[in-house]
């Protein structure tokens, strides 16, 4: 399906680093490129998950004729593209689709082109007996040439699609796109260096490229011989017989052996500029196991979606701009110091932008990740040890569960080696029920079956008095464990036995952890600074404000105050599906002034988020807006945007300030700058301050009890 020459050159395309001579990354390009063969090949339309871009950057160099099209424009559209690419054998490309066409069967059937057998099409007469129905109630059917190809990517990680789409015309297969670890440490190696050595970046493209035309001439130059060899042996006279033949034959091998050695030359000059990109490697690593980090957010709440462009732009690229080239040097005998030099300013950045994002009740989790993800990656921790402080017990049942699945579908077949098989849990009897409850002796009868723990109940039922010490303790992470565990047991291990003995206390000693790993900076969630988003956002990226039902008044009051201290007129867009209309023209008077729109009641009305993401991203033509326009749309974390509006946007998380003592300071500060002289300017200023102070107290006593459902 393929010839040697196409296939290096989407292995060039779709590799972050072409001239990359590590065969791990050879072999995850490789697949990569299987998957694109077989987007091209295949009889069923595909879906391509693409989460990082890759599907998308490698469908637009492929294919010569591409309309693209956004997932968020008309159906109507849509269909009209495809019925004019379908006869001239061009493609279409339907980006970013939609979650909520994906998760309805009934839309994407209709949005799909259904292959049905017909006569030969005398209009265009290259094109087979083939003819395609579009649209959910077409019946007159569209010519298909046999060139023609239609893609659909998804910014998802995961879709489920139902079984419908897989019977009948309605063919559809879903192919993931998505970057490998390693793939992923390459493309943040790929942005280092063409960030800090911009010039031997271009060489190693000017490389490739030079490489992919001596391929090419490689080629044409064996056709031209085997030409020349066709047409003397045509003739009656012997090739050996014909001197211009031998002689032509003679200087196309020279030039093919020319060709050869120079690609030679070129193999060994990329084996050379790789090696000199070995001092960016570790750093390439942190941000790969960070942005790892960021991804699996998006399973705590659908809010927290991150791109791998915004990733790159925000928090790689501003956290080393400020680092010469010469710290990235590889000292082995400080090496260690070195990388903290380099890494600590990632860490700092990525913490400070993700944070202003994060509800206050996952910026801890958050946290333990940033401590916890670089230790997993170089193996100081174990994996099961950080499944159990996550989930307990239930991970070694899932475990098993996986492990028996598997044995039942091949009786014959070992465990896999993903999945090894836990150790089974030994019943023994509860030694300490006055002080000990049974499920977290249950836990702990789970926990030593990992390799870690082995030995831990007896040596429990050996010491119980030395345990029981640690489970009364006010701090028992503070507390060493008795005899050799003390020593053997280090961070996450010591953090799965406080687990099982006293989970009350989990949240403490994870913050002493963190505190131990990342610094104290990282158990202060930074202040929400309105001027540094006001700086981050662009008049067509809107700004997307994360905060709970009841905070969701405070969160408009809080946009208000702001474009008031900035001199910004402000509309109000409550989005109903009966008066979208009025929404739009709000929308698009906005956008040609300089005030600011907010944005609330989204989930009443998904069709207005489709008409968004028309105008963001410049779906229904160039669209132009005023510098000082900012649109901001106020989302509860229960009802939440489309991934692609999310991924696009400038988010953070309003929440009040919690405490009677920070919400009266914040009550003051709001009176204050709205009107400086508030306190002084009453004639009674004496019995007015009292006044104030007593209903800002009433307010945040009444604030906190909200807290107990009082």
């Amino acid at each position: 399906m393929l010839d040697e020459g196409h296939f290096r050159e989407w292995q060039d395309m779709l590799s972050p680093l072409p001239w990359s001579p590590t065969n791990d990354l050879a072999l995850e390009i490789e697949t990569v490129v299987q998957s694109a063969l077989f987007a091209k090949h295949s009889l069923r339309w595909p879906l391509l998950l693409d989460p990082h871009g890759v599907a998308l950057k490698w469908v637009c160099a492929a294919e010569n004729q591409l309309t693209t099209l956004h997932g968020s424009l008309q159906h109507s559209k849509m269909w009209a593209a495809v019925e004019t690419a379908a006869p001239m054998g061009t493609s279409v490309l339907i980006k970013d689709m939609c979650e909520n066409d994906l998760a309805n069967a009934q839309t994407l059937t209709g949005l799909l082109p259904r292959r049905i057998n017909s006569m030969e099409s005398s209009e265009y007469p290259s094109v087979q007996n083939t003819k395609i129905l579009v649209g959910l109630n077409a019946v007159k059917g569209v010519a298909c040439h046999e060139d023609f190809r239609f893609y659909m990517t998804s910014q998802q990680q995961e879709c489920s699609v139902a079984k419908v789409l897989w019977n009948g015309r309605e063919q559809l297969i879903v192919i993931d796109f998505a970057h490998s670890h390693a793939a992923l440490k390459s493309e943040m190696l790929q942005v280092i260096i063409s960030d800090k050595q911009t010039a031997m970046y271009k060489e190693g493209r000017s490389l490739v490229q030079q490489n992919r035309r001596n391929r090419e001439r490689i080629l044409e130059v064996e056709s031209e011989i085997l030409k020349v060899l066709t047409e003397t042996s045509k003739g009656s006279s012997s090739v050996l017989d014909n001197g211009l033949a031998i002689e032509k034959s003679q200087s196309l091998v020279a030039e093919v052996c020319n060709l050869r050695e120079q690609q030679l030359d070129i193999n060994r000059t990329k084996c050379d500029l790789y090696l000199s990109h070995k001092r960016y490697m570790p750093t390439a690593q942190a941000a790969q196991v960070f942005f790892c980090a960021i991804s699996d957010l998006i399973h705590v709440e659908g809010a927290y979606a991150f791109s791998l462009r915004w990733f790159v732009d925000r928090i790689l690229i501003s956290s080393l701009k400020d680092i010469p080239s010469n710290d990235f040097k590889v000292d082995e005998s400080n090496s260690a110091k070195n990388m903290d030099g380099i890494v600590a300013p990632l860490t700092h950045t990525l913490y400070r932008h993700i944070s202003r994002t994060l509800l206050s009740k996952d910026r801890l989790l958050f946290a333990l990740l940033l401590a916890v993800r670089p230790l997993l990656d170089t193996g100081a921790i174990g994996s099961a040890e950080w499944q159990f402080l996550l989930t307990g017990t239930a991970c070694l049942q899932r475990a098993e569960g996986l492990v028996a699945s598997a044995l039942k579908r091949d009786a014959t077949a070992s465990p896999p080696d993903i999945f090894p098989a836990p150790q089974r849990v030994e019943e023994h009897e509860n030694p300490a029920k006055s002080w000990l409850p049974d499920s977290q002796w249950t836990e702990m009868c789970s926990l030593s079956t990992l390799p870690a723990f082995s030995g831990l109940i007896e040596e429990f039922e050996a010491q119980i008095k030395m345990w029981k010490r640690i489970h009364d303790s006010q701090e028992p992470y503070t507390q060493p464990l008795p005899r050799h565990w003390d020593a053997d047991l280090r961070g996450v291990n010591r953090l799965c036995i406080l687990r099982c003995l006293r989970p009350d206390q989990i949240a403490n000693a994870v913050r002493a952890f963190i505190h131990t790993q990342l610094g104290e900076d990282f158990l202060v969630a930074p202040k929400v600074d309105i001027d540094e988003i006001m700086a981050e956002s662009k008049p067509l990226v809107p700004i997307v404000i994360t905060t709970t039902q009841e905070n969701k008044a405070s969160a408009v009051s809080f946009v208000v105050g702001a474009a008031n201290r900035m001199g910004r007129n402000v509309s109000h867009i409550l989005v109903v599906a009966s008066r979208t209309g009025v929404a739009r023209r709000t929308l698009t008077q906005g956008l040609s002034s300089s005030s600011w729109v907010i944005i609330q009641n989204l989930q009443l009305c998904p069709g207005f988020t489709t008409h968004l993401e028309e105008v963001f991203f410049n779906n229904g033509g160039p669209v132009s807006a005023h510098v000082n326009f900012r649109a901001w749309c106020v989302m509860d974390v229960n009802h939440i945007l489309t991934t692609n509006l999310l991924k696009a946007a400038t988010k953070f998380v309003y929440e009040p300030p919690r405490g009677v003592r920070s919400v009266v300071l914040d009550l003051y500060n709001a009176a204050l700058e709205t009107n400086p002289d508030f306190l002084s300017n009453c004639t009674r200023g004496n019995e007015f301050r009292r006044l104030f102070f007593s209903l800002c107290i009433c307010h945040a006593i009444l604030r906190e009890r909200v807290s107990y459902a009082s």
